[in-house]
């Protein structure tokens, strides 16, 4: 929870997001991987570009959901569970031991 507090408070800074607590039993995806991120199609550059300035600070499996229905420049990223972290400080999320909690951003 602090990661994606942490998180969403440098997104919102910037003026670019929050941090909310989600319940991840709403999402049908999360054993299929540990970060979630859903967008509309047409925002897939977005997608590719906010993947990449994460990488340094999360590592897992990423399912990227596309939505049309979505309003285009509204993303949401699922933290799924909790991460253990390298010597770097690099967030790391499996699909072990299961899935304790959610959270978007």
């Amino acid at each position: 929870m602090q990661l994606a507090q942490r998180i969403g408070s440098s997104l919102a800074h910037y003026g670019l997001g929050r941090a909310v607590k989600a319940d991840s039993r709403l999402l049908p995806d999360r054993q299929r991987a540990t970060l979630v991120l859903r967008g509309a199609r047409d925002d897939a550059e977005i997608i590719q570009h906010l993947l990449a300035a994460l990488s340094p600070y999360l590592s897992g499996d990423i399912l990227v959901q596309f939505d049309d229905s979505r309003r285009i420049d509204q993303l949401e990223l699922y933290l799924l569970g909790e991460p253990r972290f390298t010597a770097q400080g690099v967030a790391l999320f499996s699909n072990t031991g299961g899935v304790v909690g959610g959270s978007s951003y």
